[in-house]
């Protein structure tokens, strides 16, 4: 069963990451970042010194924690989230999701829609002081990714696109998802097995790395924003 949890904020909350069963951060509109220490049943506001929607976080211990946004926003934290100091990120993107693998390698995922559709991939190899550009596509952008570890990643978005790397993302190779309903969610299991959902309630699943894509029965149209394993 599942019981609502007040965060207190008024903004919309877009992200959430949970270190544990008690340790969780929330972040969304207007700057919003909200910790939690005894598992969501009380969460206390953080100061990230932006007023930009901010989109996802990502902590790797107690202390090194990093959040993207609206506009290339990316922040950083080396004290459990007291005090976030802004990242150059050399990108005007919006930025949907980050990962690290470590305290220094890690991706940021995204892109802008309008009258022309383009994704990003961003990589830094020294904790995000700086980004570069590791990989962008026009006609689609990139909503959500998963990594399995360091070496094996998958990104997928607008217009079911999946894309993958086995290096770390120095190449990426796209995969045929079989569907063209956009892409909100992806999370692999290990390095063969793994799962998307998007628009109207589609759920893919894959067995062999991404390479091919199967659909899976749903009993929902409404949109799935998320998927975790």
């Amino acid at each position: 069963s599942w019981d609502v949890q007040i965060s207190g904020s008024q903004c919309r909350v877009r992200g959430l990451y949970f270190m544990d069963n008690m340790r969780g951060w929330a972040v969304g509109f207007s700057g919003t970042v909200y910790n939690t220490t005894d598992g969501g049943e009380s969460w206390n506001y953080q100061w990230a010194g932006v007023n930009n929607f901010l989109y996802d976080i990502f902590f790797l211990d107690t202390t090194l924690g990093w959040i993207s946004g609206h506009n290339g926003t990316v922040l950083h934290t080396t004290d459990g989230g007291k005090n976030w100091l802004q990242q150059e990120s050399n990108s005007c993107y919006n930025l949907y999701e980050i990962y690290f693998a470590d305290s220094v390698r890690g991706w940021i995922i995204g892109g802008f829609g309008g009258t022309e559709l383009k994704g990003v991939i961003l990589h830094t190899v020294n904790g995000g002081s700086s980004w570069e550009y590791q990989y962008d596509t026009l006609g689609s952008y990139f909503l959500c990714s998963s990594f399995a570890d360091s070496l094996s990643g998958w990104i997928a978005g607008r217009y079911g696109i999946i894309a993958r790397t086995t290096d770390g993302g120095t190449t990426w190779v796209y995969c045929n998802s079989n569907v063209n309903q956009s892409l909100y969610g992806v999370s692999f299991i290990d390095r063969y097995n793994g799962c998307a959902v998007g628009l109207g309630g589609i759920i893919i699943y894959t067995t062999d790395s991404g390479v091919s894509w199967d659909q899976q029965s749903r009993g929902t149209s409404d949109h799935l924003n998320s998927v975790y394993f």
